[in-house]
């Protein structure tokens, strides 16, 4: 079994792979931050960086949020999930790429491996 199967086992409450229209749109969001040689240029947005922890999350409401993953791995394909999910089982997620966006028109979040944190940016 792959890293990706474990982490779509792992999150099959609510997992869907994104293909068609649905791929067309998340990557029409996706594109929408600014990029510059292949990496997120987060100097160009506000942003905060936590410990990966489940109080980064906690009473905020962003675990109900829908949001998009997309690994820099050909073989993962872009998902969707929501992001508790992806909270409760963060170690899986990011074992599946050291490079990981997860997003929708809300938030822009991007483990910092190989440490523990992630960063955070949300749109206002």
């Amino acid at each position: 079994m792959t890293l990706f199967e474990e982490c779509k086992e792992l999150l099959k409450a609510d997992f869907d792979v994104v293909e068609g229209d649905d791929l067309s749109m998340a990557m029409d969001i996706f594109h929408q931050y600014r990029w510059h040689s292949g990496k997120i240029m987060w100097s160009e947005m506000d942003f905060s960086d936590h410990e990966i922890t489940h109080e980064v999350f906690n009473g905020s409401g962003l675990g109900n949020e829908s949001v998009f993953v997309i690994a820099d791995d050909a073989n993962v394909p872009v998902f969707r999930t929501y992001l508790q999910l992806i909270v409760d089982n963060i170690y899986d997620v990011i074992a599946i790429s050291p490079n990981l966006y997860i997003f929708n028109d809300n938030l822009m979040m991007q483990p910092l491996f190989p440490h523990d944190f992630i960063r955070l940016s949300l749109r206002k």
